[in-house]
């Protein structure tokens, strides 16, 4: 073949690898999974079955008919506080609110419904069960209330990254680019100066609504959101599953709010004496 061939196959190679940790960082998980089996009093699966989920923050509906085997499931569903309603012919219809899904949270919650009429109904106010049988990923995760409520410094949202107790703030990293300490400068990136884990500094990928937000230079974050467009903060330890497996140290993963129907705004300042 000719050089030209070569060369440009060369050159495809190089782009294609430097563009690797962009491409990765979409398919981080911001979005939520809900899934569970319907049985009836006696324990047998009840096929046919209407399932509705519902956001009236988000405005979202979603429905599900069960098959022969009274499973179902909701994928991609946005970060949000859901109600599940099942009904059923020959079978009270079940209700239950409350149910609160964080980005990347995968739930169950499996209903046994009661005979009975469609027109009776059972209520339940409580959260789907949040224990994670589908991975082995460890995480520690901040919700919005608690992240405006905590204090921060110069209100910037990783200095929350402290509160996990594998987290340590470090000079190490400013130290190598001939930088002063991260306790005293006041660049919103400075504070990405850490070690996660006893890890290294630089092996840790920041994520913002699943796109990579971690500079590839020197390792540390790129873009800083504010603390109130911020939904969720969270750290999660390795090992990973396949879609962060390319993040030699810990996530750090930072979803913001996607917005609701109604109109909200903040105002803050600095007051120093």
């Amino acid at each position: 073949m000719s050089l030209w061939y070569w060369g440009g196959l060369a050159v495809l190679i190089v782009l294609l690898a430097g563009a690797a940790p962009w491409g990765n960082a979409q398919i981080a998980t911001t979005t939520a999974t809900l899934s569970g089996v319907i049985v009836d009093p006696s324990g047998a699966l009840v096929p046919a079955a209407t399932i509705t989920l519902t956001s009236p923050e988000k405005g979202v509906t979603r429905q599900f008919i069960t098959s022969v085997d009274g499973r179902y499931a909701f994928i991609q569903l946005p970060p949000s506080t859901y109600i599940l309603t099942v009904s059923a012919k020959g079978f009270e219809t079940y209700k239950q609110t409350g149910i609160a899904l964080n980005p990347s949270d995968t739930a169950t919650q499996n209903v046994s419904l009661v005979v009975g009429t469609q027109n009776q109904s059972i209520t339940v106010s409580a959260d789907a069960s949040q224990l994670n049988t589908d991975n082995s990923n460890v995480a520690t995760s901040l919700d919005g209330k608690q992240i405006v409520e905590l204090p921060l410094n110069v209100r910037n949202i990783y200095g929350l990254a402290t509160l996990n107790s594998s987290v340590q703030n470090t000079s190490e990293g400013q130290l190598l680019l001939g930088g002063g300490s991260n306790t005293t400068d006041t660049a919103d990136q400075d504070i990405s100066f850490m070690n996660f884990a006893g890890g290294f500094f630089g092996t840790t990928a920041f994520l913002v609504d699943g796109s990579w937000d971690t500079d590839t230079e020197w390792g540390g974050v790129i873009f800083v959101p504010g603390v109130d467009s911020v939904q969720e903060f969270k750290i999660q330890n390795n090992s990973f599953t396949a879609q962060y497996g390319w993040s030699t140290g810990n996530v750090v993963n930072v979803v913001t709010k996607s917005g609701t129907h109604d109109f909200h705004g903040s105002a803050y300042e600095f007051y120093s004496s």
